[in-house]
């Protein structure tokens, strides 16, 4: 009877050991499991940590993409400006290159014709007491006012105004603009003042005088005869030669002068570059003659 017993409780003891080597053996097996597992997760963390790296990255360099975007874009858009200012420009300057072509154009035909009615005037003073013959072709020292039919001075003043007989001025005749000399000028004639824009109209016809000298005045490209007593658009020294000079003029007496002063002819300020008192028996016959006109300030 106790040896049964103790055969079953050694059964018994055998079976458990047997399940107690099975629960070690899959207790082994889990553990490696697990180690598998942690050694999965420690790779996936570093694989986030790998893609969160690179997606910071991609970052940085869409943002210093949509910079550079955006720096590019600025850059386009100032080019654009810039050309369309450059565009403009070159059509300002386009329109200018016409204008003046054009008014070279008058000013040469004008120039033709009134060089043609000077030698008209010439040939029919031919042999008459007391008028030098006119030499068509001198040199710029035996040229006065009335044969540079290039030069053209404005009418600085209102006021009566004495100018040599063969000055140049500009007239508006019709819808267009011709240069007359002094002594053609009639009552009602409409001449352009100063400023470009407004008009004087001579009140009454010319009125001769006589002087016993008159005043070269001297630029780089043109002589002028004038009367001591014809007022000239002076701008102040140092001053540029267009708009700022216009804005600071003043009407001066040519007697006044100096070199290095700058006057208005031909539309434009030229610096003098010499002044010269001549006695009339030293210049041809058309520059001892003056008129004096009196001008009426018009709106045109």
């Amino acid at each position: 009877m106790a040896n049964a017993t103790e055969d079953r409780l050694k059964e018994r003891v055998r079976r458990l050991e047997f399940k107690l080597a099975d629960a070690e053996s899959w207790n082994d097996k889990m553990s490696e499991a697990m180690q598998k597992l942690l050694q999965t997760q420690a790779g996936l963390e570093q694989s986030v940590e790998s893609l969160e790296t690179q997606c910071a990255a991609l970052r940085h360099q869409t943002s210093a993409a949509e910079s550079c975007k955006d720096q590019l874009e600025r850059w386009l858009e100032k080019q654009r400006m810039a050309q369309e200012s450059t565009i403009e420009q070159l059509r300002a300057e386009n329109v200018k290159l016409q204008r003046e072509n054009a008014t070279l154009a008058e000013q040469a035909q004008l120039q033709q014709q009134r060089a043609d009615r000077l030698h008209e005037e010439n040939d029919q003073l031919r042999g008459q007491a007391g008028y030098p013959e006119m030499v068509p072709d001198g040199l710029a020292a035996d040229c006065d006012a009335c044969s540079d039919v290039s030069s053209w001075v404005c009418v600085p003043s209102s006021d009566r105004n004495v100018f040599a007989a063969g000055t140049m001025l500009k007239a508006k005749v019709g819808q267009a603009f011709e240069y007359l000399q002094a002594k053609d000028l009639q009552k009602g004639a409409q001449i352009l003042a100063s400023d470009d824009q407004s008009l004087l109209e001579v009140l009454d016809t010319p009125e001769a005088q006589r002087s016993v000298e008159l005043i070269e005045l001297w630029t780089e490209d043109r002589m002028l005869r004038v009367a001591g007593q014809q007022l000239l658009l002076s701008a102040a020294a140092g001053d540029p030669l267009q708009e700022e000079a216009a804005s600071t003029a003043q009407a001066c007496l040519a007697e006044t002068l100096h070199p290095g002063d700058w006057i208005k002819v031909n539309g434009r300020f030229s610096r003098l570059t010499r002044v010269e008192v001549r006695a009339l028996e030293e210049v041809s016959w058309m520059s001892r003659a003056f008129v004096k006109l009196p001008f009426f300030l018009m709106w045109s």
